[in-house]
């Protein structure tokens, strides 16, 4: 499934090369041998073994980028509707723009990474990979969350003076 022609004639034949080996020349041999007949076969497989988890977790990679970008969308939503019950009113505009900037840049991604993915066939090697697609979910998570995260500025409420009792004098200024 994940195997290309070329490579699949290939590893059988050093299938086979191994195994007639291990059952000859190969019985008699020092652990430093199969170790490293062991790696050169560990290369060989390697590209199918990226091509496999490459596919079997890209929908999960995708998923996540999405819900980044959608929680990050709904607040800088909120933000631009100046939504009363808003718990992000508080952020100032040069930051929302920051973060829809950088959502935008992340659906941008994502359109041009899942339209290069439509077509990618299991024994293809992808041209956007999970990694990229975590990466630019941790980019715009480094960017938003700080943002999101600021908390609203406290506000004192005014003090008020006591009146002074009976008796008592209030305090005169020294600005003589």
């Amino acid at each position: 499934k994940y195997v290309q022609e070329g490579e699949r004639s290939n590893l059988s034949k050093t299938c086979d090369e191994i195994e007639d080996w291990l059952y000859g020349d190969g019985e008699d041999q020092p652990k430093n041998v199969y170790v490293e007949r062991k790696t050169n076969l560990d290369a060989a497989v390697a590209p199918v073994r990226h091509r496999a988890t490459e596919h079997e977790n890209r929908q999960s990679s995708l998923n996540k980028l999405t819900d980044t970008l959608n929680f990050y969308q709904k607040i800088v939503g909120e933000c631009e509707a100046k939504l009363p019950e808003s718990k992000y009113l508080h952020l100032d505009a040069a930051d929302v723009k920051k973060m829809s900037d950088s959502v935008r840049e992340g659906w941008t991604f994502f359109q041009d990474a899942t339209s290069k993915l439509k077509d990618l066939k299991t024994d293809q090697d992808p041209p956007v990979t999970n990694f990229d697609i975590l990466s630019k979910s941790s980019y715009i998570d480094n960017v938003c969350k700080p943002i999101s995260q600021k908390k609203p500025p406290k506000v004192e409420p005014p003090k008020e003076e006591k009146p002074a009792a009976e008796g008592e004098t209030a305090p005169e200024s020294k600005d003589e």
